[in-house]
């Protein structure tokens, strides 16, 4: 994803605005190594499975 990031804004082309990661209670590896990343490029995140699919 940084990569993505990185190449749309030294190319011009439209940058990347958001990311849509797994984020949910038992998932948290996102706390630690997406939203960092997603603020230092300003990107908004969507989460989805929040209830971890039901489980």
């Amino acid at each position: 994803m940084a990569k993505a990031a990185k190449t749309a804004d030294l190319r011009g082309w439209v940058p990347i605005s958001a990311i849509e990661v797994e984020y949910s209670l038992l998932q948290r590896t996102t706390e630690r190594e997406i939203l960092p990343m997603a603020d230092a490029f300003g990107l908004g995140v969507l989460g989805y499975s929040t209830l971890a699919a039901a489980f």
